[in-house]
């Protein structure tokens, strides 16, 4: 196949001001889907090896997320890692671009869901709200299932708790002037 015939690739950061590549890196192996930019960090998804995170400044890799990799998105402080069809791994985008925290200590959480009939077929979709994951997958019956996945539930209610809380007191305050 044409990406195991790869022996490397290249990752240019260009400056779009002045047309200037600004740094190359030369990566070994294949592709295993498209990069992911949070400066100065890269985030490289391989076929066979996980998904890797360089640092463009200092032209070296941080680490190898050793996973499948459907897809993966960047969204706020987390990394969201399709990598089954019924399975969305999370890691925190500060600790997984440290050097300071070792593999085994990383914090991660997996979110599973059923999955009705053989998982064959295409490749789930996700994408990623404020408070949801919006998952799009397809059964061994051809039907197609959108799950959503209510995130951050905990802070979504401290949030609604806050405001109560402040337009309870606003309330108090207007009244007792009264």
């Amino acid at each position: 196949s044409a990406c195991g015939a790869v022996t490397s690739r290249e990752l240019k950061l260009w400056n779009i001001l002045d047309g200037k590549c600004n740094h190359t890196i030369v990566i070994g192996g294949a592709l295993g889907g498209l990069p992911a930019l949070r400066f100065p960090f890269a985030f490289l998804p391989t076929a066979s090896k996980g998904l890797e995170i360089w640092d463009l400044l200092k032209n070296e890799k941080i680490r190898t997320i050793p996973t499948n990799i459907f897809s993966y998105q960047l969204r706020n402080q987390f990394l969201y890692i399709l990598n089954k069809h019924s399975k969305l791994k999370l890691y925190k985008v500060k600790e997984v671009t440290s050097t300071s925290v070792h593999g085994d200590k990383l914090w991660g959480r997996e979110i599973c869901w059923p999955v009705e009939g053989p998982s064959i077929g295409s490749i789930p979709r996700f994408q990623i709200e404020r408070a949801r994951a919006l998952i799009l997958t397809t059964t061994g019956n051809a039907q197609d299932v959108l799950l959503v996945i209510r995130l951050n539930k905990s802070t979504v209610n401290k949030a609604r708790k806050q405001q109560l809380t402040g337009a309870i007191s606003k309330c108090i305050n207007k009244c007792s002037r009264t």
